[in-house]
């Protein structure tokens, strides 16, 4: 018999036959019900806080997460930010103006909106405003990395990229492709709905909003924070997205899981979820270390994801629109 096993048994046998009483575990603290809060005018700028169970006595790293749907509608989480803040992140999972009602940057600005609202409420929801990463799913993933790349008026600690879609004109572009599948036609249309305009030669103004939208520009390439960016190899929204940022770009990370998941169904491949999370965890770890203790690096933990295949050299240093 193990020891453990002989000290447990051994000290439950006591505590039977002496008659002494056993105390009971405490309870687990419970989470604090969820709350809905509008960070801006109209119907798409809400967003719900969840935190992590009660009885923290200090503040916590935060998650925006920045839902996908084409840039057109709201998609789910289901049980994902209840997860996170079981894992002691404070959630701010966040709508952002649809292209049905405002074309881009209308959505840039709204996310900037959401995270601003966070840090300027942190004491009250027990956030740490210095230690906030991003998650977005597809449409969420683009406005993620974008808000990531450019920072804004408050830097951000990460960014986990789901299928994102870096590119709107590479989508656009895939979509008149033959062979595009009804989803790449889809992403296409969605993304010329987002810019309000086909990136036509006769219509500078609108090509340059088409050049703005891709988180691969020229302005990105010096500065950011680490991004873990997340395809399948199925994926209808290519690797090649996040490829030709990290060509560009140092700090990013890409992984191709097997399978053809998309956005946030990818967190459901075995092991995704966990090491997200401990991505996460890293990223926004506090800078309080005893001394000449090293920092976690993000990237120790991804072993447990594939390694993409060998990148290509590629030239491409901004979208050709």
């Amino acid at each position: 018999m193990a020891l453990g096993t002989a000290l447990v048994l051994g000290t439950t046998w006591a505590a039977v036959h002496t008659g002494t009483p056993r105390s009971p575990a405490p309870p687990a603290a419970a989470a604090p019900p969820p709350v809905t809060v509008a960070y801006g005018p109209g119907p798409d700028r809400h967003l719900t806080v969840h935190r992590p169970p009660s009885g923290a006595d200090r503040a916590r790293p935060g998650v925006l997460l920045l839902h996908g749907g084409y840039w057109a509608h709201r998609t789910g989480w289901l049980t994902r930010p209840e997860q996170f803040a079981a894992r002691g992140f404070v959630v701010l999972d966040a709508g952002y103006t649809l292209s049905g009602r405002a074309h881009w940057p209308a959505q840039r600005t709204d996310v900037r909106a959401a995270l601003a609202w966070g840090v300027r409420h942190a004491d009250r929801i027990g956030l740490d405003p210095d230690r906030i990463a991003l998650v977005g799913s597809s449409a969420g993933g683009h406005l993620a990395a974008d808000l990531g790349t450019d920072g804004g008026a408050h830097p951000v600690r990460g960014v986990v990229g789901l299928s994102p879609v870096l590119s709107p004109h590479r989508a656009w572009r895939d979509a008149g492709r033959p062979g595009a599948d009804r989803r790449q036609r889809l992403l296409g249309a969605a993304a010329e709905r987002l810019l309000g305009c086909r990136p036509v030669p006769h219509d500078p103004p609108c090509r340059q909003r088409w050049r703005d939208s891709a988180v691969a520009r020229p302005s990105t390439a010096a500065g950011g924070v680490p991004m873990l960016l997340l395809h399948s190899a199925g994926d209808f929204v290519p690797a090649a997205h996040s490829r030709t940022l990290a060509v560009v770009r140092p700090g990013v990370t890409v992984r191709v899981l097997p399978g053809d998941a998309h956005g946030v169904a990818l967190l459901d491949s075995p092991g995704v979820a966990e090491t997200v999370l401990a991505w996460l965890g890293a990223v926004t770890a506090t800078t309080d270390r005893p001394a000449g203790e090293p920092a976690h690096r993000p990237d120790d933990v991804l072993p447990g994801l594939p390694e993409p295949p060998e990148l290509p050299a590629h030239p491409l240093t901004r979208p050709h629109v």
